[in-house]
């Protein structure tokens, strides 16, 4: 793929797709995503001794995480997969850059993937499974290329935001609907979020469907309370507010489910 195509996707739909992340709480919700696959790494790395690894990220845009725990881990072997030919091609020209032959980058469908099986030691999908009309086949997948030993790190939005679908909704029935952000899904519709989304369920059926694909859940916190808004992206103290809150939120096992994010790390049975 030539350069002009490259930087076509990423001054066009790149820019547009991406938009929304740079926000307040869009950031400090895709922190709590990466510091969350960070931790799970450097765990699951202590566990080996450090040998190498083989490491599989399903979904991995244009490389940055790749690139970061690659610093990290220069013996390890690092391979990613997206559906998107522009940002593996954008990714591949940033390895090249490196020299650095640990690293490799393909074009695939997360459902049918061209490694063979039980390839991989630890397995990083994040943000992917939900853009799938059937995320069963992804996790299928997952299954069959991780090693028995191995550990899945997978990241998914919440379909039963108790914050967003509950609290909110009581509170907006006092305030002004223009001064709350508006949820982007409706829990009566079951209809997705405006980002793509066409598989939101809740914690619990996510498990049963992990399960279900004879992955055991072995890890699991919160993310973020929300992905934001720009009634509160817009006010700094109010914004301050709510990482306070939510710091809280994550030492209280009840408030599971008042979280945008699932994270969970995952084992065969």
């Amino acid at each position: 793929m030539n350069n002009d195509r490259i930087l076509e996707y990423f001054f066009t739909i790149g820019d547009f797709a991406h938009a929304t992340a740079y926000t307040y709480t869009g950031r400090y919700m895709q922190w709590k995503i990466m510091n969350f696959v960070l931790k799970s790494f450097v765990k699951e790395a202590k566990r080996f001794n450090n040998r190498p690894l083989r490491v599989l990220d399903i979904g991995c845009n244009n490389g940055d995480l790749i690139f970061h725990i690659s610093n990290m881990y220069p013996g390890y072997y690092f391979t990613g997969v997206d559906i998107n030919s522009c940002l593996i091609a954008y990714a591949n020209k940033r390895a090249d850059f490196r020299q650095d032959k640990r690293i490799k980058f393909f074009e695939g469908d997360c459902e049918h993937l061209n490694f063979d099986s039980k390839s991989f030691d630890i397995i990083i999908i994040t943000d992917v499974l939900e853009h799938l009309l059937n995320p069963e086949m992804a996790v299928k997948e997952i299954y069959r290329l991780l090693d028995d030993t191995g550990l899945a790190i997978i990241s998914v939005p919440n379909g039963n935001n108790l914050f967003e679908y509950s609290f909110m909704k009581s509170l907006k029935r006092v305030i002004s609907s223009r001064l709350i952000f508006k949820p982007r899904y409706d829990k009566e519709k079951g209809d997705g979020y405006s980002r793509g989304h066409v598989s939101m369920f809740s914690r619990r059926k996510w498990i049963r469907l992990f399960e279900e694909q004879h992955l055991q859940v072995k890890g699991y916190q919160r993310g973020a309370m929300f992905y934001g808004g720009n009634w509160i992206d817009g006010r700094r103290i109010l914004f301050a507010a709510c990482l306070f809150l939510d710091v809280i939120l994550d030492r209280l096992p009840i408030f599971n489910d008042f979280t945008e994010n699932l994270l969970f790390n995952l084992r065969k049975m």
